[in-house]
């Protein structure tokens, strides 16, 4: 999540970022042989901005949307049919992102 905090003055004020960061694929366990992507992410703009409101301390945030998978890998031997290996696997894909802004 990306936070830039301004203390926004009487009259108001736009809160600008004008940082890019990509968000991607996340990975705990191994996924070999299920045919899920590592390949998939999501930007930030170059720029952005949204007005304050006045006399408020906010943060502009950006909130990264994700389709998270659990589950449990089985590798069988195709001779005997029978389990070899196993393995618990987290699988996080972004999808989008948003901003906003949060006060305090």
């Amino acid at each position: 999540m990306i936070i830039v905090e301004t203390k926004v003055p009487p009259k108001g004020a736009t809160i600008t970022q004008s940082k890019q960061l990509t968000f991607g694929v996340t990975v705990s366990g191994s996924i070999y042989g299920l045919g899920l992507s590592t390949s998939a992410s999501v930007s930030t703009e170059n720029s952005y901005s949204l007005n304050g409101t006045p006399r408020k301390t906010q943060y502009l945030g950006f909130r990264v949307k994700y389709k998270v998978e659990k589950g449990v890998r089985y590798v069988y031997n195709q001779n005997t049919n029978k389990v070899v290996d196993k393995n618990n696997y987290t699988y996080k894909k972004p999808m989008y992102g948003e901003y906003a802004l949060i006060t305090v």
